[in-house]
């Protein structure tokens, strides 16, 4: 087929046509860097414009060079559209704006996504609208807007059986999964395991490392950060190997996100400036703004507040653009947090109430969350507001258990329930340490901590602060060391 390229008859070029697809359809699931050469090859010989089409659209869904993916996505649309071929110019737009949300482009996504779904009725059932109503359901759900993901979702789910491709049968139960575990149901794992399983069966190696990352994603919030940690392995590797440096990248930010609770800062200070160079070289993406987010946060645990804040400061508008819970429930909990650090009441009361405002249907990512914004409004004398918060957010998952058992712990504590405010405390305790969240667990210990001072336990108090020391200790938390330390000392500590 490679040498049938260069040869002028016309015939024997639409032979080669032919076998460099079929090659790039047999090549992309293993190797699709050898894939994405076989459909260069092919629209180079293509002699329709349709033909070409086909070829640019598969080619940009496998290019490793973000400058030219869009290009070839526009390039295909412009000759779907010339030739009148409305799926064709569906499947253009879909993938657009899927590169753009890729790009950290909402508003252009959205447009892109939209005007596809606009033609579904005009669509046959057929794969192109298959794959138009999965990517629908993908972007409901990315953008926090999970009943309307699952409501799409039942009306793709006929389309896919009928005629759907094995990649819309795998997104179709990813982002089903991930809408009923933002909706608080823990059976949607299910579905994301599921999605992983298939696409390694198939040897699909682009729909295996993005269905791996979410299932480490969700795992790592519902189950136990160190079950995660396997998942998000086995996806980077995977992506090392078969030549994926974009995903390999955004495996590797999911990765530092699921390390920084576990108290392992280092690694994830070291995998987060990796992602930023590298995503800088690319010209951006989301998988950039996370890792600025999780950098943010480990530095201003470590006492580096001034850097924490420079890095962050971009990234809550650019979280409230994105529109992902998974993205603006978390950004706006640590701008409370920063808020609080900084003295800022007024600013301390308005980012609780977004907080508040924007996970009101979203009850998993509130849960997840929620400790910081509740600690803050406790010691900011916000009692009303803390009690209404902690009893709207029901747990959700194994860091739900833990955050809500924090919060109702800071609740009880502000009330002067003190020996309900150790048994929360020791809950969260408890929890932390089954979902390895390191982090969650330390400040669990000096809750309390706190609580047993007050009570004039100090014997037992001296003994979980002596844990939580070193713990902290070996994280570099210097914030939290300072807390311990002023604990120790016999100050009353009204702030945390």
């Amino acid at each position: 087929a490679m040498r049938l390229s260069s040869d002028p008859d016309p015939e024997l070029r639409v032979k080669s046509y032919r076998v460099n697809m079929q090659a790039g359809d047999h090549s992309r699931g293993l190797n699709p860097v050898r894939g994405a050469g076989y459909y260069r090859s092919a629209a180079d010989v293509a002699q329709s414009g349709k033909d070409r089409a086909v070829a640019l659209l598969q080619l940009g869904r496998l290019s490793q060079n973000p400058d030219e993916t869009r290009p070839l996505f526009e390039e295909a649309l412009a000759l779907y559209r010339e030739v009148g071929d409305v799926e064709g110019e569906a499947v253009a737009l879909h993938a657009i704006a899927g590169f753009l949300w890729w790009r950290g482009d909402t508003a252009g996504a959205d447009m892109h996504g939209a005007k596809a779904l606009d033609l579904l009725d005009e669509l046959p059932v057929g794969t192109a609208k298959a794959t138009v109503l999965t990517g629908g359901v993908s972007a409901f759900f990315l953008r926090g807007q999970a009943a309307e993901a699952l409501g799409l979702a039942e009306k793709a789910a006929p389309v896919v059986a009928a005629a759907g491709t094995t990649e819309d049968q795998i997104r179709l139960l990813d982002s089903r999964g991930g809408a009923l575990v933002e909706l608080g149901e823990s059976s949607g794992v299910e579905y994301l395991e599921s999605a992983a399983e298939i696409a390694l069966d198939r040897n699909m190696t682009g729909a295996a490392t993005t269905a791996l990352n979410n299932l480490a994603t969700v795992v790592a919030l519902m189950r136990s950060t160190g079950e995660a940690l396997v998942h998000i392995d086995k996806g980077l590797r995977l992506a090392e190997e078969r030549g994926l440096p974009i995903a390999a990248n955004w495996s590797s930010f999911t990765k530092s996100e699921i390390l920084m609770p576990m108290g392992r800062w280092d690694e994830a200070l070291a995998l987060t400036e990796q992602v930023l160079s590298r995503d800088a070289k690319a010209g951006g993406s989301q998988a950039g703004t996370g890792a600025a987010f999780v950098r943010a946060a480990v530095l201003f645990h470590r006492g580096r507040e001034r850097e924490a804040r420079e890095l962050f400061e971009p990234l809550l508008e650019t979280a409230r653009e994105i529109k992902d819970q998974q993205v603006l429930a978390p950004v706006l909990s640590f701008a409370v947090e920063l808020a609080y650090d900084a003295g800022d009441g007024a600013a301390v009361l308005a980012l609780s109430e977004e907080y508040d405002q924007a996970t009101a249907d979203a009850p998993a990512f509130r849960s997840y969350f929620v400790a910081a914004v509740a600690a803050a409004l406790a010691g900011t004398g916000h009692h009303d507001f803390l009690k209404r918060l902690v009893g709207s957010t029901r747990p959700v998952g194994a860091v739900g258990e833990v955050q809500v058992a924090l919060s109702r712990g800071v609740l009880e504590f502000s009330c002067g329930e003190m020996d309900k405010a150790v048994e929360q405390f020791s809950s969260a305790v408890a929890s932390a340490e089954k979902a390895g969240r390191v982090l969650d667990g330390v400040l669990a210990q000096v809750g309390q901590a706190r609580a047993l001072l007050a009570l004039g336990r100090d014997g037992e108090a001296q003994a979980l602060l002596t844990s939580a020391h070193a713990k902290a200790e070996s994280m570099g938390a210097t914030k939290i060391l300072g807390r311990i330390a002023g604990l120790e000392s016999g100050e009353a500590a009204a702030r945390g």
